[in-house]
């Protein structure tokens, strides 16, 4: 059997920082009740619409505009030791990931209303010292390019990351549900999209039929079929004070690249904090930043301030 190879270093330290973007939703205190999502009386029923159980997932959104985590540790297999740092999330575009390992800055990644970000620390395998940013509108060109080309990119979509975290709600006009058949535990959330090099995505995301809890998230080639990332939702708690249940377990993968069984976990995790500071949103300061949107042009975190404003 042929050896999948393994992305680059660069690539691998870079997913491991979008992985802990993709720890799916706000954590909560211990409780001894609905620790799992097959715990409780069951919600939903056996009839239940579409609409009806976009609605059910969409009301523990709106119950969560934002959600921060000091205390967030990643697993990796063959990593020398684990990752530790912060998150922080804030609707509807608001994302940042601070991460360390051995007290060494490891990424800073993140997004706010007008772009995203990445920054892999170059000592220990990251493209470059500088920050690679572009603007939403031109992320999917950026990624598509650097698909074709081998070069730089940003590791992330954005606009995917922030529904797998929770905090955006879900469209029902742009999805089917499906249900198992004989009345199997997992229904299913289908959806399509055509990213900017036209190939066709399908987006696939498991719920629980009784709870109407969200247990995966997976991304697809819709022509082959070959998955493209999944996150892994468990370890299900309800959240003290805000009246939402979600997971505090993620487990990630990237089959496309060879990337699999990062282990995410969250604790005293704060829901829908107050006061959380401008700069919290901004690129980090400290070194220079390249436009992957303008043919790589290189500039500062303040000059990319100004024009945003």
């Amino acid at each position: 059997m042929t050896r999948r190879r393994l992305p680059p270093p660069s690539r691998r330290l870079a997913l491991l920082a979008c992985a802990a973007l993709l720890c799916a939703g706000p954590g909560c205190a211990w409780t001894t009740k609905n620790q799992g999502p097959w715990h409780g009386r069951p919600t939903l029923r056996p009839e239940t619409t579409r609409d009806e159980l976009v609605r059910h997932i969409n009301e523990q959104a709106a119950r969560t505009a934002g959600w921060q985590c000091r205390t967030l540790t990643v697993q990796m297999p063959g990593a020398p030791a684990d990752a530790s740092g912060l998150i922080a999330v804030e609707y509807p575009r608001r994302l940042r990931l601070k991460a360390k390992a051995m007290m060494i800055p490891v990424a800073d990644v993140g997004s706010n209303a007008d772009r995203v970000w990445c920054w892999v620390n170059p000592k220990v395998g990251g493209p470059g010292p500088e920050t690679l940013t572009c603007k939403h509108a031109s992320f999917d060109a950026v990624r598509c390019a650097a698909e074709n080309s081998g070069g730089m990119q940003i590791p992330f979509d954005p606009d995917w990351l922030m529904e797998v975290l929770g905090v955006v709600p879900l469209d029902p006009r742009a999805v089917s549900l499906q249900k198992s058949p004989n009345d199997g535990p997992i229904w299913h959330l289908v959806s399509h999209r055509t990213d900017a090099s036209g190939r066709r995505v399908l987006r696939v995301i498991d719920v629980d039929r009784e709870h109407g809890q969200i247990l995966a998230h997976e991304l697809r080639d819709a022509a082959t079929g070959a998955p493209l990332a999944r996150a892994e939702l468990q370890d299900h708690r309800r959240c003290l004070g805000a009246e939402v249940v979600l997971p505090h377990t993620i487990i990630l993968s990237w089959p496309s690249v060879g990337l699999a069984g990062m282990t995410l976990r969250l604790k005293d995790i704060e829901v829908n904090p107050r006061n959380l500071p401008d700069d919290l949103w901004s690129l980090p300061g400290g070194q220079q930043v390249r436009h992957l949107d303008d043919g790589g042009r290189i500039t500062t975190a303040a000059a990319v301030r100004s024009q945003d404003r």
